[in-house]
């Protein structure tokens, strides 16, 4: 969960960059909380409860512009990130000077405003928790998807095995439930296995072996494949790590 603020005092545009990033973030199924502002004052006003943890913020306003609102709630919080929004590029140099982490050009572009959300998440990988809802004996129940090592089909009923070795048990399809989780981190290995390759520690060539010692088929048809898919990922996850120690030691 983190928090999103917007704030520009052009109603009209207001209105159009919250839509955009609300359908953003339910596509990519995200906790967030959304708050809108007028202007800078107000949001500077409300900072110390909320702590938005991303900020889009309009450069011109006319009680307080962007870049002095951008000063003020780093001395609230310096690890608030910023992501200014205007008309043209005068205010780049400006914006570089206060550590903003992006720049939106108007009219807003939907992809690049995807792409600034994708970089945040890749940045504090903490706040993408993305979760299902399930029903579960007539009960909603919340499932993180990084919690779930993998999710078995048996006959229209669907087994999700937790790290907490607890196994959740819904009606469904395993095809219609691949396409509810749409995570590019779940492997539809076996046609009646679909696995989070977060939990992956091994492969014996026919099996995927889990932390919790599970071990999932990997079907023969295309299994070469799946294993190189695995690796692949396996490699863009390490050096993701790689680059968090250099910035750290930097």
């Amino acid at each position: 969960m983190f928090n999103i603020a917007v704030c520009e005092d052009n109603e009209v545009e207001r209105r159009i960059l919250l839509g955009i990033i609300s359908h953003i973030v339910r596509a990519k199924g995200l906790q967030t909380t959304m708050d809108a502002y007028a202007d800078g004052e107000d949001l500077v006003r409300a900072f110390p409860k909320k702590r938005y943890q991303l900020v889009f913020m309009d450069i011109v306003m006319e009680r307080l512009n962007g870049i002095e609102t951008t000063k003020l709630l780093h001395e609230l919080d310096a690890k608030s990130e910023i992501v200014f929004c205007t008309a043209n590029r005068e205010f780049a140099i400006e914006a570089h000077e206060v550590h903003a982490m992006g720049y939106l050009l108007k009219p807003y572009d939907a992809f690049r405003i995807s792409a600034i959300i994708d970089y945040f998440l890749q940045k504090y990988p903490e706040y993408h928790n993305r979760t299902i809802m399930l029903k579960v004996q007539r009960r909603n129940k919340q499932l993180f998807h990084k919690d779930i090592i993998c999710v078995e089909s048996d006959n229209k009923i669907l087994y999700f095995h937790t790290i907490s070795q607890e196994k959740v048990k819904v009606y469904g399809k395993l095809d219609e439930m691949e396409q509810r989780l749409n995570d590019d981190t779940f492997l539809r290995c076996h046609k009646s296995f679909l696995i989070n390759m977060r939990h992956i520690v091994g492969c014996n060539g026919t099996e995927f072996i889990t932390l919790s010692n599970e071990h999932i088929p990997i079907r023969k048809n295309g299994r070469k494949e799946l294993v190189e898919c695995f690796d692949q990922y396996r490699m863009e996850e390490l050096e993701k790590s790689i680059d968090k120690m250099t910035e750290s030691i930097s």
